[in-house]
């Protein structure tokens, strides 16, 4: 793929932590700030999906009840995590 260059303003302590990031990795400091620029654009793509597909549900009148999210969410981080819960209120317009 074609690549063209950037200009990228960093403060002199987030640029010798960069450059000390690559050489303990073994690549460059463009690399580096590559990788993390396009981990960033995916992740926002993947909220603005999300939030798009949360309206479009909100817009139908589907939603998930407060108290059957609060179950969901104190499952994060233990052995019986449980995916995300399907929609249990049905609003008619």
């Amino acid at each position: 793929m074609a690549t063209v260059q950037v200009s990228l303003r960093l403060d002199e302590k987030e640029k010798a932590r960069l450059e000390q990031d690559a050489k303990r990795q073994g690549r460059s400091a463009s690399y580096i700030h590559n990788t993390a620029l396009k981990q960033y654009l995916d992740r926002q793509e993947r909220r603005r999906m999300m939030l798009d597909q949360a309206l479009e549900d909100a817009d139908q009148g589907h939603f998930i009840s407060q108290s059957v999210m609060h179950a969901w969410v104190d499952t994060w981080g233990n052995d019986s995590e449980k995916a995300l819960p399907e929609v249990d209120l049905q609003f008619i317009k």
